[in-house]
């Protein structure tokens, strides 16, 4: 009876270990690739949004792209949805560059791409929201849009909606391979 409990408990063993290993491993989340690029308005830089390429882990990344340097300005390892709306704002002047991420977990970043610093997103939420609106062509207080009765009260809101989800990926469609 000794030598049954002891099997299984070399089993058991085996098995934790297994599992240990396999979670070790996925700690590196393999190769991460871009799910969208976003130029800058005087095309000096750009933003890459990537996700892990293995199936089994989640995060995004958001990647400043300037003078053939990457820098990674944000970067989180969680139970980010892949299929996330990232929209992008550049001020006309390209300095800032701010992220509103639609899906789980949402985000709303904002840095200066000069500085390499983060700066308040409120201080640029007006000027994205217009970007939003004159981009696809939305004027939400005049003419309101409602979808399964709930009327869209910002453009942020709205982006995150199916019809803004439709919208986004009519412009951007996804990347070859994502």
């Amino acid at each position: 009876m000794q030598e049954i409990g002891q099997q299984v408990s070399n089993c058991i063993n085996k098995v934790v270990l297994s599992c240990c290993l396999l979670t070790l491993s996925g700690c590196q989340w393999g190769q991460w690739v871009p799910d969208a690029r976003f130029e800058a308005p005087d095309r000096s830089a750009r933003i890459e949004v990537r996700s892990p390429e293995s199936k089994w882990f989640n995060g995004f990344e958001v990647l400043l792209v300037q003078e053939g340097r990457e820098t990674s300005l944000y970067k989180t390892y969680d139970d980010a949805l892949r299929k996330s709306m990232n929209y992008v704002y550049w001020s006309p002047d390209s300095r800032v560059v701010a992220v509103f991420r639609c899906g789980a977990p949402r985000a709303q970043l904002a840095f200066d791409r000069r500085a390499l610093a983060p700066v308040s997103f409120d201080e640029i939420a007006n000027e994205f929201r217009k970007t939003i609106a004159t981009e696809y062509n939305l004027d939400l207080r005049q003419s309101p849009v409602t979808f399964i009765g709930h009327r869209m009260k910002d453009e942020f809101e709205w982006a995150c909606s199916q019809p803004g989800i439709e919208a986004f990926y009519s412009k951007h469609p996804p990347l070859p391979g994502r």
